[in-house]
């Protein structure tokens, strides 16, 4: 552990720092969140996500087929 606070202190930059605060504290949330992992839960996530019907990217279509058909202005 010494040779990481050593490593910070040789840092002069606040900003960088800062960065190695926040990438401790994403190595702490990850490790957390690994712990409390549920199945259950995330398959009910997943569920929950939304899909798009045949219908719903028929708009798409639409658009691609009138895209060469735009006209720019001139200024």
């Amino acid at each position: 552990m010494e040779d990481v606070l050593k490593k910070y202190n040789q840092l002069e930059d606040p900003f960088l720092q800062k960065q190695v605060l926040d990438f401790i504290d994403y190595l702490l949330k990850v490790e957390k969140d690994k712990k409390s992992f549920n199945a259950k839960d995330f398959k009910e996530a997943i569920l929950n996500v939304s899909t798009w019907s045949d219908e719903d990217l028929m708009i798409f279509d639409d658009i691609y087929k009138n895209f060469n058909q735009w006209t720019i202005r001139k200024l």
